[in-house]
């Protein structure tokens, strides 16, 4: 195993060691980049250690630019080699806390943290991250560590009502937040059609079919608009094949996977979000921030995060008429999208300030006996 390749400067302990699952555009590594951001980084002395490490991973500059040294775990040998790799670095490094940011490095966090705090994440659907991520790892990754932190209200809820042996012994609720200064808010288009914008990678249970089919019921009712997905994911050729058997490709585009995010919004007039599965989108999220009203299936937070009637609205998971319903009242109504829009900023600036990230993820550890 190559290990030796690995450089890491074992000259600065590092008081708290995150191991991340990998650094992509993703919900979690985002939130990951918020919270190192925030904290006092002198301080804590941050390490992240990356299981599937990838220099070109769009998360990997973002956090070199901290100063939080990234550690790549060898990706060579097997499981087990690599999980001892882990551990000996983490007995090099001897962190106080040893924090995985990624459900399926939860075990990993456990058998590298010997005589650490050790904190585990449950970041989506608590059921479905265990199911997932397979038999023996979604189970052990489920129990172990013994204390997990969620991000979701709903995640919370699973665990309490779950009663199979495995699951985490105590959660901690630390709800995700937002840099809202990379989200500015932008008057929203007065010309051309409306612009429905989707974000989310493209996998099925985010049901971005539902999306498509919504742009053939807005064109069934005359009500002209224009549809963009930004996500990238396996489930691509199937959408594509479904946007040309409905006719829809001067209607709905499938843009890829886009990092300009603040960019996309300030071009849109409302977001759709109609996943089945959801732990606290962060695309939503970032709609308020940017003074977009969303209207989302109830999944997940969505329903906590989202005011109905005032910020957006939240349909039923499957209902497919008032999902129709609810976005055709906005399209045709510019000055409720505005008041709207207005009402949502406001609400993000109240709950998504990373300051309370940092605060409620250091209380959790201080609740395991940590002293920092």
């Amino acid at each position: 195993m190559a290990h030796s390749l690995v450089l890491i400067d074992m000259t600065t302990r590092s008081r708290v060691l995150y191991i991340a699952g990998q650094l992509g555009g993703g919900g979690l590594e985002r939130q990951l980049g918020y919270l190192l951001k925030a904290m006092d980084r002198d301080r804590l002395r941050p390490k992240v250690a990356v299981w599937n490490y990838n220099e070109h991973d769009v998360n990997v500059k973002r956090i070199k630019a901290l100063g939080a040294e990234l550690i790549p775990v060898p990706r060579s040998g097997s499981r087990l080699a690599r999980l001892l790799w882990l551990r000996r670095t983490a007995a090099e490094l001897a962190p106080e806390v040893v924090h995985s940011y990624s459900f399926f490095t939860n075990v990993a966090a456990q058998f590298a943290g010997v005589g650490a705090t050790t904190m585990g994440s449950v970041r989506a659907d608590f059921v479905r991250d265990r199911v997932s991520t397979g038999a023996i790892l979604g189970r052990t990754c489920a129990r172990w560590p013994r204390s997990q932190v969620c991000n979701s209200l709903a995640a919370v809820t699973a665990i309490s009502r779950s009663r199979s042996f495995f699951r985490p012994h105590q959660v901690f609720l630390v709800r995700n937040a937002l840099d809202l200064a990379q989200f500015p808010v932008r008057e929203i288009p007065r010309t051309g059609p409306p612009l429905i914008l989707g974000i989310g990678s493209l996998v099925r249970f985010k049901r971005w079919d539902r999306l498509i089919q919504l742009g053939l019921a807005l064109s069934n009712l005359k009500i002209r608009v224009r549809i963009r997905i930004a996500g990238e994911g396996p489930e691509r050729p199937g959408l594509q094949s479904l946007i040309m058997r409905l006719h829809l490709q001067d209607i709905v585009d499938l843009a890829g996977y886009q990092d300009g995010i603040p960019e996309m919004l300030a071009a849109a007039s409302l977001v759709v979000h109609t996943s089945e599965s959801e732990g606290y989108p962060n695309v939503i999220m970032e709609a308020m921030a940017c003074g977009r009203p969303v209207v989302a299936t109830n999944s997940g937070d969505s329903s906590d995060l989202i005011e109905q009637g005032l910020t957006g609205y939240v349909v039923a998971i499957g209902d497919d008429d008032a999902l129709t319903q609810r976005v055709a009242e906005l399209v045709t109504n510019p000055s409720l999208v505005r008041e709207m829009g207005t009402a949502a900023r406001q609400r993000a600036e109240l709950m998504f300030r990373p300051e309370r990230l940092v605060h409620e993820t250091l209380d959790a550890y201080r609740s395991l006996g940590w002293k920092g």
